[in-house]
């Protein structure tokens, strides 16, 4: 869930109409096929093994990079907002928010003719930084406590994708080296809108504490365009070939795609391109958080 924190309309009397909040809060976004497929996607590895009449086979071994679903991530910034009057505001502010995934597990790998024991880690990070503006309406007053309704447009001109599969190898001529594969996407220029309603409490007339919470959607789902693939692996070593989401053969690199479940099977090198999915990220969900307003 996702903070956007706000400040509070003062009192008419107060004198102030400039305000600034820091706040602190959570995002909870659904965000699709990327929890739905791309971070249950396979790691499968083929390559030639020598066998003892010097004759070679294909060995095929999947790791396990099942990973947990992005539930939720930390979202902070800072707002500012102006008084109209004693019940209408406008406000601006930044913010950012990021989620992440991580799981090791052990498994196979074959290189230079054998079949080697190996530690993998994967991590996936997902992030993104926006601006937005908005207006707030005072709905409720009794003393020192104030309740608002809240509508802003916001705009994601920062969105990161990072998925980063490193291979520790622990026996075999290639013990204690490390192979990284690391993909890489990234979008600007995303609009969602978020109603919210915020509920304030002042402590003095110059500051206050609040709450809020509200639904993000978005105008429409996306898909990360530009992207990159790095890895100090040279595809072909040793007859090896890998198969993931940013190196199978049949995407390239990310460029939007992601391995996905199909009829409840994960992709590998037989079904191929067929269970390729868009990567269309869904930040729609719940945001709430605290905040502490200053007035002048």
């Amino acid at each position: 869930m996702l903070l956007l924190c706000h400040n509070a309309l003062v009192m008419a009397d107060s004198g102030r109409k400039w305000g600034v909040a820091p706040y602190l809060g959570m995002h909870s976004p659904k965000l699709g096929v990327l929890n739905k497929g791309a971070l249950h996607a396979p790691f499968v590895v083929a390559g030639d093994v020598l066998q003892p009449d010097d004759s070679t086979v294909t060995a095929v071994r999947t790791l396990n990079s099942d990973l947990p679903t992005i539930d939720s991530g930390a979202y902070a910034g800072l707002e500012f907002h102006l008084n109209l009057n004693d019940r209408h505001a406008l406000f601006l502010g930044m913010g950012s928010w990021e989620g992440s995934s991580a799981g090791v597990s052990v498994g196979e790998f074959p290189l230079q003719g054998t079949v080697n024991d190996v530690i993998y880690d994967r991590k996936v990070n997902i992030s993104y930084t926006d601006f937005f503006l908005g207006w707030k309406h005072r709905v409720y007053q009794r003393g020192n406590v104030r309740l608002f309704t809240r509508f802003s447009l916001h705009e994601l001109f920062d969105f990161d994708y990072r998925d980063e599969n490193v291979l520790l190898f622990t026996e075999g001529t290639a013990q204690g080296f490390r192979r990284i594969f690391r993909s890489e996407s990234h979008s600007t220029g995303v609009l969602m809108l978020q109603p919210a309603i915020s509920a304030e409490y002042f402590v003095r007339d110059w500051w206050s504490v609040g709450f809020d919470i509200g639904y993000q959607f978005g105008i429409e789902k996306f898909v990360p365009t530009l992207h990159g693939t790095d890895s100090d692996f040279i595809e072909g070593t040793d007859g090896v070939t890998v198969n993931i989401s940013s190196f199978n053969p049949p995407v390239g690199n990310i460029g939007g795609l992601a391995q996905y479940k199909s009829g409840g099977n994960l992709c590998t090198q037989a079904t191929g391109a067929t269970c390729y999915r868009n990567l269309e990220i869904d930040l729609d969900g719940w945001k709430a958080g605290l905040r502490v307003s200053i007035y002048y």
